[in-house]
């Protein structure tokens, strides 16, 4: 057995072996945030990806959202569209849209259910022009809300972590 084979097959520490024997991190786009930025509709290049990849593992968050973020960056929520190929009668549509008598209800997905369903857009609108600070035509963009603000935009990079902690709080 090959030196590498005998370290993967540790859990506990393995990481630090793993990066000193296969050399540095390799510079493509995790799968899971590829489907991500699919389902939201949003680009993200590798030093962004890392980022999103790694906030759910942020000890100063509450477990139960750190446990939401990862299941909503590996494409794994229980969302209706999902749960509907496997639980009998269950609709993949939206429940909000379905609840408020809405004929034309669309399918439940993450891009939906947290940006463009006309339901939600009655709570987030008013939320993020407070949180931001912004006036009352102030529209979060796509980008700013599934992925990291970006510090370059702002010049502020402890602002930008709030309103991106804000954002996934939300």
């Amino acid at each position: 057995m090959d030196l590498t084979t005998f370290c993967n097959r540790f859990k506990k520490g393995s990481k630090n072996f793993r990066r000193i024997l296969l050399g540095p991190l390799d510079n493509n786009i995790p799968r899971n945030i590829q489907t991500y930025a699919e389902n939201t509709q949003t680009i993200t290049g590798i030093e962004k990806a890392r980022k999103i990849n790694g906030y759910w593992g942020y000890g100063f968050l509450p477990n139960d959202l750190r446990v939401f973020l990862f299941k909503m960056h590996n494409n794994i929520l229980g969302q209706n569209n999902r749960v509907a190929h496997f639980v009998a009668n269950v609709e993949p549509t939206c429940t909000f849209c379905t609840l408020s008598g809405d004929e034309e209800a669309q399918e439940e997905t993450t891009l939906h259910l947290f940006y463009t369903c006309p339901h939600i857009e009655n709570i987030s609108a008013p939320f993020f022009t407070w949180a931001f600070n912004k006036n009352e035509l102030f529209h979060i963009s796509r980008a700013e809300l599934f992925t990291i603000q970006d510090e370059t935009i702002l010049g502020d990079n402890a602002r930008t972590t709030v309103q991106t902690l804000i954002c996934k709080i939300f």
